[in-house]
C-alpha cells in the first residue's frame, strides 16, 4: 500500500488529525470495540463508531479540516490522501452514495441544531 492510502493505528487520547490542518481522511475499520470522537467545537463532540468515516469534506473541496479527531480507544484506520480519493470513488462502487448520504444527514443535523439554538436565543 502506498503512503497516501495506508493503514494506521491511534492509541487512546491520540489523534493526528487536527482542525484547520490540510485535507486528510480516514475510514474506520470494522472493529466493534473501537471508538473515536470528532471535536467539532469546544462544546460539540461527536462519537465515531466502527465503519464510520471523517475528513470527507476536506477531501471533496480541498479546504481545511472542520474538526479534530481523537481516539477514545485503540483505533485502526485506513488513511486516504486527497490525491487518491478520486480514484477510490471510481474504484469502489457505492462509496460516493455513502458519502453523499452521510453528508446530507450531517447537514440536516447541523441545521436542526442551528434552528434549536435560534429558537432558544429568541426566547421561544
Amino acid at each position: 500500500m502506498s503512503k497516501d492510502h495506508a493503514p494506521g493505528e491511534w492509541e487512546p487520547g491520540s489523534g493526528r488529525v487536527r482542525q484547520g490542518e490540510a485535507p486528510l481522511a480516514a475510514v474506520r475499520r470494522e472493529v466493534k470495540e473501537e471508538t473515536a470522537r470528532a471535536d467539532v467545537s469546544p462544546d460539540r463532540h461527536v462519537l465515531l463508531h466502527p465503519g464510520e468515516f471523517f475528513g470527507e469534506m476536506s477531501l471533496l473541496d480541498g479546504g481545511p479540516r472542520s474538526a479534530s479527531v481523537v481516539a477514545d480507544t485503540s483505533v485502526r484506520l485506513l488513511v486516504i490522501s486527497r490525491r487518491h480519493f478520486s480514484a477510490l470513488l471510481r474504484d469502489v462502487p457505492g462509496l460516493t452514495q455513502t458519502i453523499l448520504v452521510t453528508l446530507s444527514r450531517r447537514v440536516r443535523e447541523a441545521e436542526e441544531r442551528a434552528e434549536r439554538l435560534g429558537s432558544t436565543s429568541s426566547g421561544l
